[in-house]
């Protein structure tokens, strides 16, 4: 039979890789994030262009395309709230004594990736609801 004290280093050594997992995939998940808002918005925005339907787009996707310029502009200050979206929860995890800190780190972690998947679906709808829009319109005048 296990003793108490192995079971105890075994479910810490579990948190803390939780800990580190859960970093490490918030990570790049606003990686992810950072980097359609640099490479992917900006050929959707010169596509609105090219059909002048800049004023006519939903609040949705100006949101979209003002984020995009505010990292493309300011891309120095969101550098190092990625890394500590990545590094706070894997030193907390790796390098923290207390187990209460490894749990918050884990669920700092995953509260991360939900935010992130959060933003990419506002992303993802507003960059393609006027896209479909556009294509029907372009559609019905052929």
């Amino acid at each position: 039979m296990a003793q108490p004290e192995e079971g105890a280093t075994a479910r810490a050594w579990l948190i803390r890789a939780m800990g580190v997992l859960f970093g490490l995939l918030g990570g790049a998940a606003w990686a992810v994030l950072l980097g359609v808002l640099v490479f992917i918005v900006p050929r959707f925005e010169e596509i609105f262009e090219r059909f002048e339907i800049e004023s006519g787009l939903p609040v949705a996707t100006m949101l979209v395309i003002v984020a995009a310029g505010a990292v493309r502009t300011w891309w120095f200050m969101f550098a190092p709230a990625l890394a500590a979206a990545v590094g706070a929860p894997v030193l907390a995890s790796v390098g923290g004594r207390s187990l209460a800190v490894a749990v918050a780190a884990a669920v700092f972690g995953m509260v991360s990736i939900l935010l992130a998947a959060a933003c990419v679906t506002l992303v993802v709808v507003g960059l393609f609801a006027p896209l479909v829009q556009l294509i029907g319109a372009v559609g019905e005048k052929h």
